[in-house]
């Protein structure tokens, strides 16, 4: 009795997680991840369309370059020389990871992966 109602729960579950996954507004649910250098940061987002936001945050005089890898192996980047400020530029693909660099010498992040 005790295996058939295991049998019956991990059925059940199951059946959930395959419905659930068949629901469009679920399966594409968006994903973001941000790349910091100091309080600088790059965004990159997947969702029914593909951005890169680049933010200098720090008023510094270094201009902020943020780059997206596309699933197609291609970089995109955008610049950002505000301070303070963010900008943002869709992408024709698919986002496979994120940085950003702080230019005039002062360095990269590492590489973020969506």
């Amino acid at each position: 009795m005790r295996s058939t109602l295991i049998r019956a729960a991990a059925a059940s579950a199951l059946g959930v997680a395959l419905i659930l996954g068949g629901i469009p507004g679920i399966a594409s649910a968006a994903t973001t991840a941000c790349a910091y250098h100091g309080y600088d940061r790059a965004c990159a987002t997947n969702s029914t369309s593909y951005s890169l936001e680049v933010c200098d945050n720090e008023d510094d005089g270094h201009v902020v370059d943020g780059w997206a890898e596309g699933i197609d192996g291609i970089h995109y980047g955008y610049s950002d020389s505000y301070g303070g400020g963010c900008r943002t530029r869709s992408v024709p693909v698919k986002i496979r990871s994120v940085w950003v660099c702080e230019l005039q010498g002062a360095g990269c992040s590492s590489r973020v992966y969506l």
